[in-house]
């Protein structure tokens, strides 16, 4: 549990004890309900706001300040490489998939080496596939 949901617990918890205080010194004409109502509608009426703290919020020291990184490397870079060693039926059919065909058909040409007993199903996907390029 957060700090922010155990204060939030604990401020339920103030304003259930305060309302039950309260129900006790209500005229017993008088029904929860329609107070509870009341507190409503007033909210409603009123729409209060909590005001957002931005960056004008903060003291001027701290907004020209920038952030300390030391390595500004790329991080995008690597993950977005081809993986030479990444030859998947999977991912030949999503090639495929999206037009790539010419990758997808490499893909093919290196699951017949990795798979010698798949060589004829391999060997036809890649022959619907160069129909494809024609």
């Amino acid at each position: 549990m957060d700090i922010g949901s155990s204060m939030y617990s604990s401020r339920l918890g103030e304003v259930l004890q305060i309302t039950d205080k309260v129900d006790k010194y209500l005229p017993a004409s008088l029904n929860r309900g329609d107070i509870e109502g009341e507190i409503i509608d007033k909210f409603i009426e009123t729409q209060p706001t909590i005001p957002i703290q931005g960056i004008e919020n903060l003291p001027r020291q701290r907004r020209d300040q920038e952030p300390k990184i030391k390595n500004k490397k790329d991080l995008s870079t690597s993950s977005a490489k081809e993986d030479k060693k990444l030859a998947t039926e999977n991912l030949a059919n999503i090639l495929a998939t999206y037009g790539n065909i010419k990758k997808a058909i490499d893909i093919y040409k290196k699951l017949i080496l990795k798979y010698p007993g798949k060589k004829a199903y391999f060997a036809a996907r890649i022959k619907k596939l160069q129909k494809k390029l024609l």
